[in-house]
């Protein structure tokens, strides 16, 4: 039987296999002898005849395939018969899910190590041995003659492979591969001495080696995954490359190995790969992925990262490029999502919080082809560079989640991490959610004060770029101030109903409306007697002093003013401060004011409270409908018709205009003498249609006499469905969509055909009206 270390292209190449747990010897040190005397000295692989493959012999190409080796046995044998398997199962592949996951691992790696002997650096060669060997002792990857040949849950292993020149160009300048590949051939003073100069990087003769493998790496889990030979992969990489610009090598980083993989994918497969997703959870920002991709808006890059401020003012290393109002440029605005942590000690909690309320909202939305995890592990738990506290497990749960893209088509690349212990149980846990397995529970803990913040900034500033990150409720200073909403904080209700029931924010606003109406215009309370509606609509019916001698009546009802708050983002609280009333009706008092009208404004309250019997209650539909019709009947009875001089324009802002529409239902015969128009403003409220069996005629006395303005958004503008009939009134489409924006965009048109229908009623009563109007006199 084949060793379950082979990779998928058949080779009998097993990489590493000389490396078995017990084996952890460091690489040769020999830095004074030329990259052509290490390489010629060392044996990196063996295939199955045990002929040793230098580094030379590798160049930029893959290890040849059994194709290329010794004559194929006869086709009675049992390998012939596995070929055959395998010729088949090619003719018919395997759904996604029943892939095998990829590993690519090279020892080569190691031999990229500190110039200085004695200078222990935290990005040293263990790094990826120690991650391999916790992989080999799970038995996920096979080691040498332990294969029955039975397993099934092991990795397939990637062959080894150095990127080309041409590859690695997509994202570096010519100078920078020139100055990475002349550090083979450079002494050992110049090497140090390029270390020193090096913004936290340093240079050793096979680092150019190392490095191609590790780009090499990214490309080839990339290919296999795209290509559909693995499910999804694992590169155990280094040197690490999230730090490296265009033209800088820096942060430990050499080659941008992400950022080259995405590029190669982007040309290589085309519409199949146009959207890329990078999830980059190192505890460092990736500035070189950043600067690689900042204006492509084919590719999603979102940092999670500390972002701290030393004592000097200096932010966490690399520094400013983590900033969260860093979204993109040009056509790449919005792609670039960096998410800050300002404080030290994050959790698996504020990760998670993280990737909840930002990066897989918008990860769903952007609805990638493909995956890319720069996988770094230095947020880990015990890890001293980054300080922070992530699980293995909550690294697992990050993976699942991201899982769920592109259906399954994620590659994790390996980045920082310096805690042997930390990285190699952290990139198990990860590798095995890749092969299917669930995550490990998670134990939270409580959410930091400082992470709520931070989150709530970043999805300030992304909302504008993002629909899923726009809630309805955030605020909006401009709008605020256009309509001169009121913080509720400067809101007090009179004292002389604070000792009474307990009231709902509602019946406080109302009372303030209440204050301001007298204070603005001396406007008085009108009082309700009649049995079980007095103390219901207690103060909500304020009218102008001028309302039963006015010959022009204004008569408003209208629902409670709009609420606006954002809740406090640490203890998720509507607080006082930050909340806003937004008033539209106020507006439109004042133009009635100011124009010479009487004017009734009526609120219907959503919750009703009975001071009587100090109780603060939410009626059924049914009866609050049948309260505020009851209400509509009562005032037109007590305060409106006694006026008889008066022409009346009826007024109804969502839901309550359906007490103005029964008023008009149950007293047509005088509405229809009296009331020279009826305006409505409906959003999501349902149409009321206007009919009577008595009066034939009245439903085309309400569609030449009304003005509906009807959201953009509303059923009835279906095209599905029929038109709405004349009943309905006359409909005005609306460019907005909620009631206060409507309210506020046709005001100068509502008070111009008010004033056209009080002006035409004028005339009429100057001799062109007959002198008693009777319903079937009227002409539709």
């Amino acid at each position: 039987m084949e060793s379950s270390a082979t990779t998928f292209l058949d080779s009998d190449v097993t990489m590493a296999d000389s490396e078995h747990p017990q084996d952890r010897r460091q690489p040769p040190r020999n830095t004074t002898q030329s990259s052509k005397a290490v390489n010629s000295s060392i044996s990196l692989a063996s295939t199955s005849n045990g002929q040793a493959i230098l580094p030379s012999q590798l160049g930029s190409s893959p290890i040849p395939s059994r194709s290329q080796g010794p004559k194929s046995p006869s086709t009675d044998s049992p390998a012939s018969m596995d070929q055959s398997n395998e010729d088949e199962a090619l003719q018919h592949p395997l759904a996604m899910s029943s892939k095998p996951s990829g590993l690519y691992y090279d020892p080569r790696m190691r031999f990229h190590v500190n110039p200085d002997p004695f200078d222990s650096h935290p990005e040293r060669p263990e790094r990826i041995l120690s991650i391999y060997q916790e992989l080999v002792e799970a038995g996920l990857v096979a080691s040498p003659g332990s294969d029955d040949g039975l397993s099934t849950k092991v990795l397939t292993r990637l062959l080894p492979y150095r990127a080309k020149r041409e590859e690695i160009l997509l994202v570096h300048s010519d100078e920078h591969y020139d100055f990475i590949e002349g550090t083979a051939d450079m002494e050992q003073e110049e090497l140090e001495l390029r270390t020193q100069v090096g913004d936290s990087v340093y240079f050793h003769q096979t680092s150019f080696l190392c490095a191609t493998l590790s780009v090499g790496g990214a490309i080839s889990c990339c290919r296999a995954v795209m290509e559909g030979k693995v499910k999804n992969a694992i590169a155990v990489i280094r040197p690490p490359g999230h730090h490296a610009e265009t033209t800088e090598p820096q942060g430990f980083c050499l080659f941008d190995n992400v950022a080259i993989a995405a590029r190669v994918c982007q040309q290589e497969y085309g519409q199949s790969c146009r959207k890329i997703l990078i999830l980059d959870w190192d505890v460092h920002h990736g500035n070189g992925i950043q600067q690689a991709f900042y204006d492509d808006p084919n590719v999603l890059y979102i940092s999670l990262h500390r972002w701290t401020m030393s004592p000097g003012g200096q932010h966490f290393y690399p520094g400013e490029t983590g900033s969260p109002i860093l979204c993109g440029v040009g056509s790449g605005i919005g792609k670039n999502v960096n998410i800050p942590f300002s404080e030290k000690n994050m959790y698996d909690v504020d990760y998670i919080y993280a990737f909840q309320e930002i990066v897989m909202p918008i990860a769903l939305e952007f609805d990638p082809d493909f995956v890319i995890i720069a996988a770094g592990f230095d947020a880990a738990d015990g890890d001293e560079l980054g300080s922070y506290h992530v699980s293995p497990p909550g690294y697992a749960h990050m993976t699942h989640m991201l899982s769920g893209l592109a259906n399954g088509k994620i590659v994790v690349c390996l980045e920082g991490g310096y805690n042997l212990h930390s990285i190699s149980t952290s990139a198990l846990a990860v590798t095995r959610v890749l092969m299917g397995d669930p995550p490990d529970r998670l134990r939270l803990g409580a959410l930091s004060p400082s992470a709520k913040i931070d989150i709530a900034d970043v999805r300030s500033i992304q909302s504008k770029y993002w629909q899923c990150l726009t809630a309805p409720s955030r605020l909006d200073e401009g709008w605020l101030k256009e309509v001169q909403a009121d913080r509720l904080q400067g809101i007090d209700h009179s004292p002389n109903i604070s000792c009474m029931a307990p009231l709902t924010t509602e019946d406080i606003i109302r009372e303030f409306q209440g204050s301001r109406l007298y204070r603005d215009h001396r406007f008085v309370s009108l009082p309700i007697f009649r049995d079980h509606i007095s103390t219901t609509f207690n103060k909500q019916v304020y009218a102008s002093r001028n309302y039963h001698s006015c010959p022009k009546l204004l008569v408003i009802f209208h629902d409670p003013p709009d609420i606006i708050g954002e809740p406090n983002p640490v203890t998720l609280k509507i607080e006082s401060q930050n909340t806003w009333v937004a008033d539209i009706t106020r507006n439109y008092v004042q133009r009635a004011v100011e124009q010479g009208y009487g004017v009734i404004d009526v609120n219907i309250p959503r919750a009703y409270t009975d001071l009587l019997k100090r109780e603060s209650r939410i009626p059924s539909y049914r009866s609050a409908e049948s309260l505020n019709e009851e209400l509509a009947i009562y005032l037109w009875e007590n305060y409106i018709e006694p006026n008889e001089f008066a022409k009346i324009a009826l007024m109804g802002m969502g839901d309550s205009y359906q007490s103005l529409v029964h008023l008009v239902n149950h007293r047509s015969e005088d509405i229809v003498d009296r009331v020279c128009a009826f305006v409505a403003f409906v959003a999501e409220n349902k149409l009321v249609s206007v009919t009577s069996d008595m009066d034939a005629m009245l439903s085309s006395w309400y569609h030449r006499n009304s003005h509906i303005y009807t959201a953009a958004d509303h059923p009835a503008f279906d095209p599905n469905r029929r038109a709405p009939k004349r009943k309905f009134g006359k409909l005005i489409r609306s460019n907005d969509t909620t009631l206060s924006r409507m309210m506020h965009a046709h005001q100068d048109e509502v008070f111009e055909w008010l004033q056209e229908a009080f002006a035409k009623e004028e005339e009429i009563e100057g001799g062109l009206k007959p002198p008693a109007l009777n319903i079937s006199s009227i002409v539709s």
